[in-house]
């Protein structure tokens, strides 16, 4: 339970798989993409935002917050099988 002074906390993850971060970790111009930094800036300045990037580090899953948002790179996703 937060104490009632304590400022709320937000966790933004950007997942990714491993065949993601491989590609991502052997491009020569490796940027960040932009949804969760977007979604930071429209925080009120009272949260505490933190960005986790599953290329950068590895995800906390005892990490404490008061809200998640969980993003990932669509395209980068492993294809549906298909239903025969």
């Amino acid at each position: 339970m937060r104490h009632p002074s304590a400022r709320p906390s937000l966790l933004l993850i950007t997942a990714s798989s491993p065949v993601t971060q491989r590609a991502r970790r052997n491009r020569v111009l490796n940027f960040q993409q932009i949804t969760m930094p977007y979604l930071a800036a429209f925080m009120p300045p009272h949260w505490t935002v933190r960005h986790i990037d599953e290329v950068v580090e590895p995800v906390d899953l005892n990490a404490g917050a008061d809200l998640v948002a969980i993003t990932f790179h669509t395209p980068s996703a492993p294809p549906r099988p298909s239903a025969r």
